[in-house]
């Protein structure tokens, strides 16, 4: 049995090493699917996003400046119909849905903190997905797991699951 050894060094910055497969396995992926297998999680990928991973973020980013700036309109359009947020802060648990989210929005009763992304984890499993985001404030990060759905061609956030915690 041959086997292909693909570098790395040369697609992963930071990183040395070589993942083995076998024939039948290189006729069934390509590069990008091989350099996937062959990394141990956590670890950063110099790698070209998928249409799908890009327009999952863009939805993410309107959720997340539409909360920061109060923009209704940018949160309403990231949000699917039955969205639900289950927020865990302060050692209990509040359940959202899109409408009132909208009105705490709208009323400015939350929001309105300029926070930075830093996404921890992507998933597209077309037409679903799942995102693991932390969004860091000046004084706190929630730490949000959405979850998405694709409908009628566009990414919506379905739920997010966070918690709140002070920046140390």
């Amino acid at each position: 049995m041959r086997h292909l050894c693909i570098p790395l060094l040369s697609l992963i910055i930071g990183l040395s090493s070589c993942a083995v497969f076998t024939r039948a396995d290189e006729a069934h992926m390509n590069e990008q699917e091989a350099v996937k297998l062959s990394v141990d999680v956590g670890e950063q990928v110099d790698k070209t996003q998928t249409s799908e991973e890009i327009q999952m973020k863009k939805t993410i980013e309107s959720y997340v400046q539409g909360a920061d700036e109060q923009v209704v309109e940018l949160v309403e359009n990231a949000f699917h119909d039955n969205f639900q947020v289950f927020a865990h802060s302060k050692g209990s648990i509040r359940v959202l849905d899109k409408n009132t989210y909208l009105e705490l929005l709208k009323a400015k009763k939350i929001g309105g903190s300029k926070r930075q992304i830093e996404y921890l984890d992507l998933n597209v499993d077309d037409p679903v997905g799942t995102a693991r985001v932390n969004l860091v404030g000046d004084e706190v990060t929630f730490h949000d797991h959405l979850s998405l759905i694709k409908e009628e061609g566009s990414w919506k956030i379905v739920s997010n699951i966070t918690y709140v915690s002070p920046n140390k």
